[in-house]
């Protein structure tokens, strides 16, 4: 067992198991979820993902260090202005077809997210022979928040795949949320197959209302969480998440 305090925030995290091949949920998530794709090729130091104690909560860490390229399949190819990409994630059962969807998690970022396009929650969308883009990415890009959503994608795939467009949010940066659990919530409103809007709050506070989304209606939608990045990143990224929740029928 190793017990490590993350330097200058008093955070005590005791590491109790190790990412094997196992479903991951706790008493106070309604949704359980398994590794993507699996750990890095170039796993050493921490644990990429495994259960700790915060401050007395039971809580997944994630931590990902410089040159740990993800086991996806193209991860270790150049793609998107990047000559490999760093991943330890781990994806949910499909969500519900329900047309509303409430879903909510709490994060403590315990250091780093300072890097490039660090993903840490996406609304996901792919099954076989369903090629399509995550219709919401939550990430950081140097510090600063980014909501990506998806936009134009054509229905069933068709030969638009669509794009991502930043939503319109006021500035959050890593420093103001480091140390802290924080609370993200979302909704998700499908009024067609493939189009919809999304409402995002941060610890109560709305940041995003109405913004357009679009979905490949050939796959459902789940939910990925961890950590996802251009590499070479510069430092290590960590993270706990906890509470993960969902209801359908919310608006």
């Amino acid at each position: 067992m190793l017990r490590r305090v993350i330097a200058g925030l008093g955070l005590a995290v005791v590491f109790a198991s190790s990412a094997a091949a196992q479903t991951f949920q706790d008493s106070d998530w309604s949704l359980s979820a398994r590794l993507s794709c699996g750990v890095p090729k170039q796993a050493v130091g921490a644990k990429p993902v495994a259960w700790g104690r915060i401050k007395g909560d039971r809580k997944l860490v994630f931590t990902l260090a410089p040159g740990q390229v993800g086991a996806c399949g193209t991860d270790d190819q150049r793609r998107h202005r990047a000559p490999y990409w760093e991943r330890i994630e781990l994806a949910t059962q499909p969500l519900p077809g329900a047309r509303r969807v409430h879903l909510g998690f709490e994060v403590t970022f315990l250091q780093g997210f300072d890097n490039a396009r660090e993903t840490f929650f996406q609304i996901h969308n792919w099954a076989r022979g369903c090629d399509a883009y995550p219709p919401l990415m939550l990430k950081f890009d140097r510090g600063l928040l980014q909501v990506m959503t998806l936009r134009g994608r054509s229905l069933n795939g068709g030969s638009r795949k669509g794009r991502h467009r930043p939503a319109q949010i006021p500035p959050v940066h890593i420093d103001a949320l480091t140390g802290s659990p924080q609370r993200f919530d979302l909704w998700l409103d499908f009024s067609s197959p493939n189009t919809g809007q999304l409402r995002l709050s941060l610890n109560g506070q709305t940041l995003v209302s109405g913004a357009p989304i679009s979905r490949a209606s050939c796959a459902p939608l789940f939910a990925k969480f961890g950590i996802y990045r251009p590499g070479p990143a510069g430092s290590i990224s960590q993270a706990a998440f906890d509470d993960i929740r969902m209801t359908t029928g919310q608006k």
